[in-house]
C-alpha cells in the first residue's frame, strides 16, 4: 500500500525536468520574460550597447525562470495527505525498532505462517552449551538463563541416570532450580547441582547418561542428554634419579641421599631426601590413557617428566583424557631436595679454651663429616697476635669418607713460649665438591705452672663439697634401709642408682684434673698422687655403689648395707684427701662415728643388763658370755679409737690455722674437750666394768661419754658458726669494694663512649683497686676463692684495655671490649660474693631453727618425765613420800618454765613472732598452774589434762620448726621475710617463717577446740576452767589479728581485706577462678578473707566461751570452722603460690638481679643509654649495661654450671667484632626503643 501511494504520488512527480519551451508553452508568466530577450537580440553583433542591453535581460530572465523552476508542480492537498501518511511510517518504524522481536514474530507469523512461530513467553528457558562428556566424580551442574520476566518462574529440573542398555540406573527425580543473581534485563541465570558424584563407581558403568530438561511457568526445554564417563586418576608414581657427577664417585652405601629407582604411594606423592642437582625422572601412570595439557596429544597411561631441582619443589602434571576431562586437581609430587652442605667441624680436643703451662703437650683431636664424604681434613695453629701464618699440625687427603676422625699432639715446650701468649687451634675440611669449613678456635693461653696448680685446687674444693653430700644421701639410704617397718628394698635402687651416677662423675672430673696436670708436665708431689689416689678410690666407691643397687633389686639387705658402708668408706678416704685439713668436716665426722659406736654400744649394753644385770660371770649362760665379750671387744677398740680420733683433731687444726682459724680453734676446742673429759679413759673404765658384768655402771659410763662427745660437736658447731659470721663480715667488705670497683669501671666505660681523653690513667688505678681486692678475697677464705679468681679475670681485662689505649693509634674498639669483658667478670664476683653471703646467712638460720628445735625436744622429753611420774600422784590424798616426790616435780616444772621463758627473752626471733609468743606465754602459764597443783596435798586429775596440752605445744612448735614444714614453706616463700625475727636483707630466709606462725596458730586452736569439748562433756562445769579456755581463744584472736597487722605493714593502703600472699609476704599468684566453697581451691585474695574471716571468728568463739560460758556444739562447730579454714588457706597459699612459680621462673632470674645494690641507679645513670631500659643495650657493643646482663654475671643465671663450662661460656668476650654489626644493631634497637616511645 505504502508503495502503491509513493507512486502514485510522488515517484511521478519527483523526476519532472520540463524544458523552457515546455514551460513557454504550457505556463503563461514565463512567456514575457522569454519574449524579452528575443526581441531584444542586437542586430549588430558590434554594437556594444546592444549586446551588454541583451546580456542584461537574459541574464535577469534566466534567474526568473530558475526560481518558477524550484516551484514544485504538485497541488496541495495530495502534498498535505503525503505528509500524514509519512508520519504514520515513521511511528510504525520506531515501535518497530523497539519491540523488533514481536515485530519480527508478527512478520513471520503473516508472512510465513507454515513456520509455526510462536508469540514470545515470560519464563522462556534458554539452555547453554553444555560438553558432551561429564566425568563421574564431580556434580553436574544444570544451568539456563529464564525471562525476560523476573517474575518467579517455578522452575524446575528434572533429571534421571540411564545405563547403556538405556535403563534408568536412577528414576526420574525433580529438583528446584535456584536463582543466580539478578541477572540482565533480557533473562535470570538459575542452576541446579546434580549429584551424580555421590554415586560409586559400580552405579556408574561405562557408557551411563545423563538426561535432564527445565520446566518453567509457560516453557518446557528439550531433553538434554550427557555422557558419564570416568575421569583418570594416579595409580602408580616413580622416581628415577642420578646424582650429580661430582657425587657419583662416592659409592652408594655411603649416601644418605636417593638414587636409582624409587615407588611411592599416590596418596603420598613425595620423595626425599634428594641431592639438589640431581636429575629425577617422574613417571605418573593412570587408570586411563592421558596426555599432559599443553603438550603432544598422543595418549599414553603414563606422563613422565624429568627436571634437575636444587630447592625443595613441587612438581605438577595436569591430565587430559580422549574427551577432554581432567582429574580434579593438577596431580603434584613433593620433592624434599638438600644442598649438599658444607663439612661440619667440631674439635673436641681441646673442647673448651684453657690455659696451658709453657711445657704443655696438648692432645688435639677433631671430628669431620660431610653429607657426601671428605676430600680433605687439617688441623692447624697460630700465634695469636703475632703476626704469623697459621702453621698445619696435621692433615688428611683423599679420604672419600663422609665422617672422619683425626688426632694429633702439639709439644709447647718446642715453641718456647712465654707467659701470657696465647695459641689457636683450628680444624678444618674440604668436602668433594670443594666447599672448606673451619671449626671455632680454641685458645690456649699460656700460664705458669703455679697457676695450674691452684686452678686445679679450687675444682678440687667444689669437688669435696659435692662429695659430701653424696655421703649424707648415702648416710640417709642406709639409715631408710634399716628403720622400721622396713621398706621395699627394691624401690630404693634408683636412689642409690643414682648415687652411682654422681660418683662416677666425680671420678671422671679427678681424671680430667689429673690429665690437665700431665699434659703441662706438671709432677706435683702431692696434687698428683692425690689425684690418683681419689680416682681409683671413686671407682671402687662406684662399683660398691653398683653392688649395692643390685644387692637392693634383689631384696638382700646386709649385703646392700654392706655395700653402702664400702661406699661411705671410699668416700671419706677421697674427702680427707681432697680436704687436706681445710674443713671441719672430717674433725666432725670422726667425732660422729665415734659417738655412734658409743651410742650402739650403750644399747647392746642395756639390753644385756636386762638379762645378766645382777649375776656374776658364773652365773652366765655360754651365749650370754659370748655376747658380752664381743661387746667388750668392740668397748676396747672404741677407746683406742678415741685415743687416736682426739690426736687427729690436734693434727687437723693445725692444718688448718692458716686457712681457717675459727675452724682450727674450734677442733682444738673440741680436742681439749674431749682430752679433759678423759673420753678415752670412760671408755676404758667402761672396758673393766663390762669384764666384771656390770653392765649398770658400764652403761652410765657410756651414757656420760656419750654427752662429752655431744659437746665436742657443739665445740665445732660454734666454730661453724663463728666462721659464718666472720666470713659474713668479710664478704660484706668485699661486696661494697667490688661494688664499687663495678661502678668506677661503668663510668669509665661511659668516659670512652663520650670520647674522653687520658682514658688510661684512671684505668691504671681502677685495676690497682680491682687487684688489691683480688689479694683480699684470695687470702680470706676457700669461699672467697672463685671472688679473687673472677677479680684477677677482670684486672687481667682491664690490663688489656690499657694496653689497647696505649697503643699507637689508639684503638678504642678493643678497649671497649675488654672494657665490657671486666664489666662482666667484676659483675660475676659481685655475684658470687652474694651468693656466698646468702649462703651463710642460710646456714645460720637453719643453725638457729635447730638450736630451738632441739631445745623444745629437750623439754618435751623432760615434760614427758614429769608427766609419767605424776600419773600415779593424782586422784588419791599423798603420802609423806608421795608429797616430796610432787614438790620435787613442781620444781622440775617450774624449772622447765624457766628455761623456756629465757629461751625466749635471750631469743629475739622468737620474742618478735607473735605466735609463737603466744606459744610461750600459754606454756608459761600452763606449767605454773601444774607447778601449783602439785604442791596440794591433793593433785587434781585435770593436772594431767594440763600436762598434756604442755606436750602437745611442745610438739608443735618442734614440727613448724622441722626442716620438712621449713621446705614446704620454702616452696611458697619469695625469699622475703615477714612476721618474725631473723628477717634479714639479701632475700635472707627467717628464722620463724610466716607459714609456721600460721601452722601453730592452727595447732593451738586444735588444742583449744579440744579443750572446749571434754569442758562440754563434763557434767559439772569449771568457771575457772572455762574462763581458762575463753581466755585462751581471745589470745589466739588478738594474736591472729597482730599477725595479719604484722605481715601487711603498709597504713597508707586503701583500707582492704589483705591477700594470703600479701600476709605471707609472698610474690603474688596469678588470678585463680572464682571459688566460692570452701573446699576449693582459694585465691589469694580468698584466702586472705578467709584468714581474716578465721581471725574474726576467734574472738566470737571467746565471747561466746568467757561471756556467754558457752562451751556447747554451736561454739565447738565455730571451732572446727576455724580450724577448717586455716587449713584451706594454708593448702590454697601453696597451691597457687606453686602455680605461680612454673610462670615466673624464667623471670626469677632477672629479679634477682634487680635486687642487686646500686646495680640499677647505675644502669640509669649511664650516658650511653638513651632509652633508659638497661635491658635495651644487651647485645654485643651496646652502652654499659651489658656488663651486668653478660652470660657470666647473675648466679641465677647460671652460678650452677661447673667451672669448665662458665670458662667456656665466657670465652670471646674479648674478642673484636664487625664496626658494621655494631651501627646496625645499634641502630635497630635504637628504632625499637623509638617506637615504644
Amino acid at each position: 500500500m505504502l508503495c502503491f501511494l509513493y507512486r502514485r504520488w510522488i515517484w511521478s512527480t519527483q523526476w519532472i525536468r520540463p524544458s523552457r519551451s515546455d514551460l513557454a508553452l504550457n505556463l503563461p508568466t514565463p512567456a514575457t520574460r522569454l519574449a524579452a530577450v528575443v526581441d531584444l537580440r542586437p542586430d549588430d553583433e558590434n554594437d556594444e550597447i546592444s549586446v551588454a542591453l541583451h546580456e542584461a535581460v537574459a541574464r535577469r530572465s534566466s534567474t526568473r525562470i530558475e526560481l518558477d523552476e524550484s516551484n514544485t508542480p504538485m497541488r496541495a492537498a495530495p502534498m498535505y495527505e503525503m505528509l500524514a501518511i509519512g508520519v504514520g511510517v515513521i511511528l510504525m518504524v520506531l515501535v518497530s525498532i523497539n519491540q523488533h522481536q514481536f515485530t519480527g514474530v508478527g512478520l513471520r507469523r503473516a508472512l510465513t505462517p507454515w513456520t509455526n512461530t510462536a508469540w514470545p513467553k515470560r519464563f522462556e528457558i534458554d539452555l547453554p552449551e553444555i560438553a558432551k562428556h561429564h566425568p563421574s566424580d564431580r556434580a553436574f551442574i544444570a544451568k539456563a538463563r529464564i525471562g525476560p520476566s523476573k517474575d518467579d518462574p517455578n522452575a524446575t529440573l528434572r533429571w534421571r541416570l540411564t545405563g547403556p542398555d538405556g535403563e534408568s540406573l536412577v528414576r526420574w527425580t525433580t529438583l528446584g532450580l535456584n536463582k543466580q543473581g539478578k541477572g540482565d534485563q533480557e533473562s535470570t541465570p538459575y542452576e541446579q547441582l546434580i549429584p551424580i558424584h555421590t554415586l560409586t563407581a559400580t552405579t556408574i558403568p561405562e557408557g551411563s547418561t545423563l538426561e535432564f530438561q527445565i520446566q518453567s511457568n509457560d516453557d518446557q526445554s528439550d531433553t538434554q542428554r550427557v555422557s558419564i564417563v570416568h575421569p583418570p586418576k594416579l595409580i602408580g608414581l616413580q622416581a628415577s634419579i642420578s646424582l650429580p657427577q661430582y657425587a657419583q664417585q662416592m659409592g652408594s652405601e655411603t649416601i644418605r641421599f636417593l638414587q636409582g629407582e624409587h615407588e611411592t604411594l599416590p596418596n603420598e606423592p613425595s620423595f626425599g631426601p634428594i641431592l639438589a642437582g640431581s636429575e629425577v625422572q617422574l613417571t605418573w601412570t593412570f587408570s586411563t590413557a592421558v596426555h599432559e595439557q599443553g603438550k603432544d596429544y598422543a595418549l599414553s597411561k603414563s606422563l613422565i617428566k624429568i627436571l634437575t631441582p636444587v630447592s625443595n619443589t613441587t612438581s605438577t602434571v595436569q591430565p587430559i583424557d580422549q574427551y577432554g576431562l581432567t582429574t580434579r586437581e593438577p596431580v603434584g609430587v613433593f620433592m624434599r631436595v638438600v644442598e649438599d652442605a658444607p663439612p661440619e667441624v667440631l674439635l673436641s680436643q681441646p673442647s673448651t679454651d684453657r690455659v696451658v703451662g709453657r711445657r704443655a703437650v696438648v692432645e688435639l683431636e677433631a671430628m669431620l663429616s660431610d653429607d657426601l664424604g671428605l676430600r680433605e681434613a687439617f688441623i692447624e695453629m697460630e700465634l695469636i697476635d703475632s703476626g704469623q701464618q697459621s702453621t698445619l699440625i696435621e692433615s688428611m687427603d683423599s679420604m672419600n669418607t663422609r665422617a672422619q676422625v683425626i688426632d694429633s699432639e702439639i709439644d709447647l715446650q718446642s715453641l718456647d713460649l712465654v707467659q701470657g701468649q696465647r695459641i689457636g687451634i683450628v680444624a678444618g675440611a674440604v668436602d668433594i665438591q670443594g666447599a672448606e669449613t673451619k671449626s671455632s678456635t680454641r685458645v690456649l693461653r699460656i700460664v705458669d705452672d703455679q697457676e695450674i696448680v691452684d686452678l686445679v685446687e679450687s675444682q678440687l674444693g667444689s669437688m669435696s663439697d659435692v662429695l659430701k653430700r653424696l655421703d649424707d644421701r648415702q648416710r640417709s639410704l642406709i639409715d631408710a634401709i634399716n628403720q622400721e617397718p622396713r621398706p621395699q628394698l627394691g624401690d630404693q635402687a634408683k636412689n642409690q642408682n643414682s648415687i652411682s651416677d654422681q660418683i662416677r662423675s666425680r671420678a671422671e672430673s679427678a681424671r680430667s684434673l689429673l690429665v690437665r696436670l700431665q699434659e703441662s708436665r706438671i709432677a706435683d708431689p702431692q696434687i698428683s698422687p692425690m689425684l690418683e689416689a681419689i680416682e681409683e678410690s671413686l671407682d671402687r666407691a662406684s662399683d660398691s655403689s653398683d653392688e649395692a643397687s643390685e644387692a637392693l633389686q634383689q631384696e638382700q639387705l646386709e649385703e646392700s648395707t654392706e655395700q653402702m658402708e664400702r661406699v661411705r668408706e671410699q668416700i671419706e678416704r677421697s674427702i680427707a684427701m681432697l680436704d687436706r685439713g681445710k674443713d671441719t668436716w672430717i674433725a666432725r665426722r670422726s667425732i660422729e662415728d665415734l659417738r655412734t659406736q658409743v651410742e650402739d654400744l650403750l644399747s647392746d649394753t642395756q639390753q644385756l643388763d636386762t638379762q645378766t644385770g645382777g649375776r656374776s660371770l658364773d652365773q652366765l649362760s655360754e651365749d650370754q658370755r659370748s655376747m658380752l665379750q664381743k661387746i667388750l671387744d668392740r668397748q676396747k677398740r672404741a677407746a683406742e679409737e678415741a685415743r687416736e680420733m682426739i690426736d687427729s683433731l690436734d693434727e687437723q687444726a693445725d692444718a688448718l690455722d692458716k686457712q681457717n682459724p675459727t675452724g682450727a680453734q674450734g677442733i682444738r676446742d673440741a680436742a681439749t674437750q674431749g682430752r679433759n673429759a678423759g673420753i678415752e679413759e670412760q671408755l676404758e673404765q667402761a672396758a673393766e666394768e663390762l669384764e666384771q658384768n656390770q653392765t649398770a655402771s658400764a652403761a652410765g659410763t657410756q651414757q656420760q661419754v656419750l654427752e662429752e662427745l655431744d659437746n665436742m660437736l657443739e665445740q665445732i658447731e660454734q666454730a661453724q658458726k663463728n666462721r659464718d659470721s666472720a666470713l659474713r663480715r668479710k664478704l660484706a667488705t668485699l661486696i661494697e669494694s667490688i661494688q664499687g670497683i663495678l661502678q668506677d669501671q661503668q663510668q669509665e666505660l661511659a668516659r670512652l663512649d663520650n670520647g674522653a681523653e687520658n682514658l688510661d690513667q684512671p684505668l691504671i688505678s681502677l685495676r690497682s683497686n680491682t687487684l688489691a681486692v683480688r689479694d683480699e678475697a684470695a687470702a680470706a677464705f676457700p669461699e672467697t676463692q672463685t671472688i679473687a679468681e673472677s677479680m684477677s679475670r677482670a684486672a687481667d681485662a682491664q690490663a688489656d684495655a690499657i694496653t689497647s689505649m696505649r697503643a699507637n693509634p689508639v684503638d678504642l674498639v678493643p678497649a671497649r671490649q675488654s672494657e665490657l669483658s671486666a664489666i662482666t667478670h667484676l659483675q660475676a664476683a659481685l655475684d658470687e660474693a652474694q651468693r656466698q653471703d646468702q649462703m651463710a646467712a642460710d646456714r645460720q638460720t637453719a643453725q638457729l631453727r635447730n638450736e630451738l628445735r632441739a631445745k623444745y625436744q629437750d623439754s618435751l622429753k623432760e615434760q614427758a618425765r614429769i608427766t609419767t611420774e605424776t600419773r600415779p600422784l593424782v586422784g588419791d590424798p599423798l603420802d609423806r613420800r608421795q608429797r616430796a616426790t610432787a614438790r620435787q616435780l613442781a620444781r622440775d616444772e617450774s624449772q622447765l618454765s624457766e628455761s623456756l621463758r629465757t629461751m625466749l627473752d635471750e631469743t629475739k626471733e622468737l620474742s618478735e613472732a607473735p605466735i609463737f609468743s603466744l606459744a610461750h606465754d600459754q606454756l608459761d602459764h600452763l606449767l605454773e598452774s601444774v607447778s601449783q597443783s602439785l604442791n596440794e596435798r591433793t593433785i587434781d586429775p585435770m593436772i594431767v589434762s594440763d600436762q598434756q596440752a604442755i606436750a602437745s605445744i611442745l610438739q608443735s612448735l618442734i614440727d613448724v620448726l622441722s626442716d620438712q614444714q621449713q621446705n614446704q614453706s620454702e616452696d611458697f616463700e619469695d625469699g622475703q621475710g615477714g612476721g618474725g625475727g631473723g628477717q634479714g636483707g639479701g632475700g635472707e630466709q627467717p628464722v620463724i617463717p610466716p607459714v609456721a606462725q600460721l601452722q601453730l596458730l592452727k595447732a593451738l586452736q586444735e588444742l583449744t577446740a579440744m579443750q572446749t569439748r571434754s569442758l562440754n562433756e563434763q557434767s559439772t562445769q569449771d568457771p575457772d576452767r572455762v574462763r581458762e579456755i575463753g581466755r585462751m581463744q581471745r589470745d589466739l584472736a588478738e594474736k591472729g589479728q597482730e599477725l595479719i597487722q604484722s605481715m601487711n605493714p603498709e597504713p597508707d593502703e586503701p583500707k582492704r581485706v589483705p591477700s594470703l600472699d600479701e600476709l605471707l609476704g609472698l610474690e603474688e599468684a596469678p588470678d585463680a577462678p572464682d571459688e566460692s566453697k570452701l573446699d576449693e581451691a582459694l585465691s589469694p585474695q580468698q584466702a586472705g578473707e578467709a584468714f581474716t574471716q578465721a581471725v574474726g571468728m576467734m574472738g566470737q568463739v571467746a565471747d561466746r566461751i568467757d561471756g556467754s560460758q558457752d562451751a556447747g556444739l554451736t561454739t565447738q562447730r565455730m571451732q572446727e570452722e576455724i580450724i577448717r579454714k586455716l587449713e584451706q588457706i594454708i593448702e590454697s597459699a601453696q597451691q597457687n603460690q606453686n602455680s605461680s612459680n612454673s610462670s615466673s621462673s624464667s623471670s626469677s632470674s632477672s629479679s634477682g638481679q634487680q635486687q642487686q645494690p646500686n646495680q640499677s641507679t647505675q644502669q640509669q645513670q649511664s650516658p650511653t643509654n638513651p632509652g633508659g631500659d638497661p635491658n635495651d643495650s644487651s647485645m654485643p657493643g651496646g652502652s654499659t649495661e651489658v656488663g651486668s646482663n653478660d652470660l657470666s654475671s647473675g648466679v641465677a643465671r647460671w652460678g650452677n654450671l661447673p667451672e669448665r663450662l662458665r670458662e667456656a661460656l665466657s670465652q670471646g668476650l674479648d674478642e673484636p667484632y664487625s664496626d658494621l654489626y655494631r651501627t646496625l644493631t645499634e641502630r635497630y634497637y635504637k628504632a625499637l626503643a623509638e617506637d615504644e616511645e
